[in-house]
Formats: structure tokens, sequence, C-alpha cells
């Protein structure tokens, strides 16, 4: 008899142990992008396995295709074990059952739809034929869980990506196919359900929920190669995986989902000729990716911006800066990271993510970091690890998803300690080497956007505001920098002669961002703070109810506050007047790292070159009229950078 005619769907009894439902925490790691994260395993695992005695890039193909749910290997089993699923779980869990009997209709009917993905230029997965080497990839991908055969030196490890190709199948069931460089060929299907008695148990045994199609006991692989899509085979020689998602979600979007998400995650494997990637008919590589990472209809607007920012700070743009950073431990160098990094000017500021991508060797990014970068500069950055040591350590800190370093997932004491002191040399040499490579060249001074039209004449013997014609970047007034620098995360950058580059407070009307930190009400008892509500109109009653005066808090206006010297206390604020205001009252408050907000203390403030009253050391008065350029000159007792928060008040 024929080995193929041996081959069956079998869901092994759990033992007595624990019974299963449909969705295990495995399934919830890749749940909430599904698509996406598919994408980024199947890509991650094909560029794992690159062929390293080829020149060509490692090749990922997704098509979608319909297909008889008869020609299903043994799909009757399949629709059996999902009647048993509903049998056992009624009056138990009605969304299971629920969700089964969909299952049941999908593989009743005629035909369903089917993801096929093939990468090519790859190893194969190695141990098809060899049922009884456990650590073989192959065995890790059909019967592993939370472990793998991988390296060190490659993309993922932690034995879970598997489960992305399962929560895109609408019946929990896919089929791996396989050719290795070795020789060998086979393959194997899996059913992720839930559990159910298992038939003709005498104990009434449960089965673990997961079934396997295959041969013997043991459920090895079947011998060959098997293809559902009529249009595909391999030829001979070509080595490679195919995976059959059955039951695949082809809705809208699905292409534009994992087009994002390999742009976004891969960007640097493309550019650099080791990954490319077909959609359907659309093909991304090295000589596409300028038409492609600008098409609207292909990338999702969420992450347009990471994608073009990484495409253009890989390209041969002069103005991209790189820096090859060193990374020490205990004085010594474990490894090096590429930094490159670019302001964006003008129209291009929309480009500008204002954090740094972080990527690592084989060129797969795990996390975009921000807080590195302050919003004011306008600017993206990518760093890349390359293989070493330094990657290894950072590596072993990864979450199962591949997404963030965590310190705490390293059980060794010694080597978390290490991997932490590594992580954050890291982090501070990409800060430090920002905020050296956007400030301008020594004795080069800059025109902060035109700051020096509004903020008044300095005295004479102090410095003075750029001249006229000065190089023009959307910042404050920069000189030399200073030797050492001492970073500040979200306020500003000095350097020794007390200029720095200045915080750009947003629009307060701006979707998602706060109206200020203060909580909502006003203060009204003696000596109090005022301090902002949501109510647009609030004062103090006069007698007989009278009101004696009205605050309005006015919003829309996008204020720029920015430090002029920091050794005598002064400081600029710029924004343009809204309307015509007889009684206009501005509140500056220094927020401290907790988000707690108070005055300062003002001693000093001049509109223009004109001197205007301070209330109480902390409000500033003065009239304005609509379109009017305000430039605000404010001394302070502070001495030291802040960050800062503005409101402006119509009073009457």
């Amino acid at each position: 008899m024929p080995l193929e005619q041996k081959a069956k769907w079998r869901f092994p009894g759990n033992g007595g142990t624990k019974k299963n439902g449909l969705d295990t925490t495995d399934f919830h790691t890749f749940m909430n992008d599904a698509a996406a994260s598919l994408a980024r395993e199947i890509c991650q695992n094909s560029n794992d396995a690159r062929d390293p005695d080829t020149k060509k890039p490692a090749r990922v193909e997704f098509h979608s295709f319909e297909m008889k749910t008869s020609e299903i290997p043994n799909v009757s089993e399949l629709i059996e074990e999902l009647k048993r699923c509903e049998e056992y779980w009624t009056g138990d869990n009605d969304d299971i059952v629920k969700r089964v009997k969909q299952m049941r209709k999908l593989l009743e009917a005629e035909r369903i739809q089917v993801l096929r993905i093939s990468d090519f230029n790859t190893t194969g997965l190695i141990g098809v034929s060899d049922f009884s080497n456990e650590k073989s990839p192959w065995y890790s991908l059909m019967h592993g869980s939370g472990e793998s055969g991988k390296s060190g030196s490659e993309g993922g490890s932690k034995g879970v990506g598997k489960y992305a190709t399962f929560v895109n199948s609408l019946v929990r069931t896919v089929f791996y196919s396989t050719t290795s460089k070795q020789g060998e060929s086979g393959y194997q299907g899996i059913a992720y359900f839930c559990s159910s008695k298992v038939k003709d148990s005498n104990i009434g045994e449960l089965t673990q929920g997961i079934g396997y199609f295959g041969i013997d006991e043991k459920n090895d692989p079947i011998s060959g190669e098997i293809a559902f899509d009529p249009h595909f085979s391999r030829n001979k020689g070509q080595f490679g995986t195919d995976i059959y998602i059955i039951g695949f979600d082809a809705s809208k979007g699905w292409k534009q989902d994992i087009i994002t998400k390999v742009l976004d995650s891969f960007m640097v494997a493309i550019v650099k000729g080791r990954l490319e990637v077909c959609v359907d008919d659309i093909e991304i590589n090295a000589k596409t990716l300028g038409d492609i990472v600008f098409d609207s209809t292909l990338i999702r607007e969420s992450l347009k911006k990471n994608v073009i920012s990484q495409y253009v700070l890989l390209s041969d743009d002069d103005s991209v800066i790189h820096k090859e950073l060193s990374i020490e431990y205990d004085g010594k160098e474990v490894g090096k990271a590429d930094l490159y990094l670019k302001r964006f000017l003008d129209e291009q500021q929309k480009y500008a993510t204002n954090g740094v991508a972080m990527v690592r060797y084989p060129f797969m990014k795990i996390k975009d970091r921000k807080g590195i970068v302050n919003a004011a500069m306008n600017c993206s950055a990518l760093c890349i690890i390359p293989e070493g040591e330094l990657m290894k350590r950072l590596k072993a800190s990864e979450n199962p998803e591949h997404t963030d370093w965590i310190a705490n997932r390293i059980k060794d004491p010694s080597d978390r300690a290490i991997m932490q002191a590594l992580h954050d040399d890291l982090i501070t040499k990409i800060q430090n080497t920002i905020i050296e490579c956007l400030r301008t060249p020594d004795s080069e001074t800059t025109d902060a956007a035109g700051a020096s039209k509004y903020l008044p004449e300095y005295d004479k013997g102090k410095e003075r505001p750029a001249e006229k014609g000065g190089k023009q970047v959307p910042k404050p007034i920069v000189s030399k920098p200073a030797r050492k620098q001492t970073t500040e995360t979200n306020t500003y950058y000095d350097d020794p002669n007390g200029n720095g580059i200045g915080l750009d407070l947003v629009d307060e009307t701006e979707p998602g961002e706060s109206e200020g930190l203060f909580p909502e009400g006003h203060n009204e008892t003696s000596g109090g703070n005022v301090t902002p509500g949501d109510n647009p109109k609030s004062g103090k009653k006069g007698k007989g109810g009278k009101e004696a005066f009205v605050r309005e808090h006015m919003k829309g206006i996008t204020f720029h506050f920015f430090c002029v010297n920091k050794g005598r206390g002064e400081y600029g604020l710029t924004f343009s007047a809204p309307r015509d205001v007889e009684k206009t009252e501005c509140i500056i408050n220094m927020v401290d790292e907790s988000g707690m907000a108070s005055p300062i203390r003002i001693l000093e403030a001049k509109l223009g070159s004109e001197l205007v009253e301070v209330k109480d050391e902390k409000k500033i008065l003065f009239s304005m009229k609509e379109g009017d350029r305000i430039a605000l000159r404010i001394t302070t007792d502070i001495k030291e950078l802040f960050s800062a928060e503005v409101h402006l008040y119509a009073t009457r």
C-alpha cells in the first residue's frame, strides 16, 4: 500500500491533563494584527534560511487562490472532529460552539480560499526525512513551542512565530511542504481546533485540541511535495518551503497590510539585497522600492512615515548623516552600530518620525524607539546593529514577537546586567550623536526659523541674534557644542554659551494632544495658582453675584518657546495673534518628569523692546492685534533647562 494512503488526521489525547479552547496564549500573541504579524514572521524565517552559498536574495511569494475543499487531504476527518468539538462544548461555551460551526461550514462548502507562501534561494527545512531528529528545524516547526533549532545569529529563536500562520486561517488549518538543500522533501498538515472527546476512548479522555496529518502514531511527515496551487510547482533543484493557509481571510486590504509590514520591518534587508518579496503581482525589491514606498494605495497611512523615512535614510541622499558608534562594557568595545539620521525641512517635515528605528542582524527592525529625538528637531534616525556579540546580547532579551529588548527576560543576573549596560550605552550614544550632528558647525550661528525678526535687539556688549541671511533651520540659535554633553530628554540641548535648541509646543487643538497637564477646574482660594479647565469662560463673582472678570482660554495656537541665554535665565516665546485682544494673560509652566506643572517665576518680560506688566511674578499682561507676530523675551530666576507648557487667556 502506498505510503500516502496510510496518512490520516490524528488528534492525540491529553492523558487526563488540561483541556484547550480555540485561542491559547500562543495565538493571542499575533491576533491583534494577524496579516501584518504573518508577513513579519514569514519573512523573518525565510531571511534566516537564506542559502549562504547563493548571491541571490531570499525570495518570498504570497499568492491567494481558491481550491475545492474536496482536495484538502482527508477533509472528512476534519469535519468529523469539528462535530465532536461542537458536541463537547455545547452548553459549556457558546462562543466556541458558534466558531466551530463556522469552521465546519467553511470546510463543507464547495470551494475555499487559500494563501500560498513560498520561499526560494533558501536551504529549505532540514530534517523532514529524519523523523528521529528532535533538534531539526522541521521537528521544531511541527512539534516545538517556546524553542527552536535556530542559532543565535538568526532573526527568530523563540519557536512561537508559526502561530502567526494559524491566526490567519479561518479553519485553523495549515499545510507545510519543503524541499531541502540536503535532498529531502516532505509535507504535513496541522489543525489547531479545541479539545473534544477522543474517538472510541473507554475512559472519556479529551484531545489536546491539535491534530496532525501524517503517518503512523508519531505523526511523521509524508515523503514528497504537496501542491494545492494549480499554477505553481517547484523546479528540480529549487529548494525552499511552501505553506498553505487553508481558509485564508482574503478580505480587502490584506495585501496592503502585508506590504506595509514587510517594508517597515525589513527595509534594510531589502535595500541590501538580502530579501525580496512578491505579493500576488506586486514585486518588492531594491529596484522597485522607489515607486512602492510613496504609493498610498500600497502603504498603510499609520506606517507611511516610518517606511518613507527608512527608505530615505538608506538612500544616497547627501543630507543623510552616517556615524559608526562604538558600544562598550567596562571600558572595552563589545560591538559597533551604524547610525543614520536626517533632518527633514520644509514640506518634507511630514516624513520626520522623531524617533529611531532599531534594526539588528539579519536586518530586521525590532522596534521604533521614541523619546530619544526631540520633536522640535524634525528628524528621523535608523540604527543598524550588525552580526556579533552586541547583537547576540540584545537578541537574548527579546520578547517572543521580537518587538522589544527586555533585560528581565535574561535569567542570569550577570548576563542581565551586561545586556542592560550595553543597551544603555547604545541609547545614550545614539542620543548624544543626534544632538551633536544636528547642531550647526563650530562658530556658525543660525537663525531659528526667523526668530531674529521677532526678538528685541540685545543690549550692546551682549550676544546678538543671527544676522539677516543666516542659514534657515527650524530651530533656535545654535553655536559651538560642548565637549561633554548632558542629554536631557524632552527638553532643550544647550552649549557652553547658554544658547540651545528649543522645544516647539504643539497646537493645543491637535487630535490626541492634551490641553495641558493641570487638573480641571479653577483654584480660587487666596494666593492659589490659577489652573485652566475645560470651561472656556470662568471668573470670580463680585457683590450681588455679578461677574467681576472673565478669562477665556485661547486654543488653536502654536507656540515656540526656546532658550536665549541659560546663564541669565532668558527665554523667548513667539506665536501669531489669533485675534484682537485688549487684555491678554500669558502663563508659562514648568513641567517636571512626573508630568506635574507649576508656573515659573517671571522677573521681567518684554514685548519687542517694550517692557510689559508681570502680575504676581507669573502672569504676563499685554494687548495684541490679529495677525501680529508676538515675540516675548522673558527673564526668570531659572538658570537651568526645563520643559515648558504655555497657556494664553483673553480677560475682561
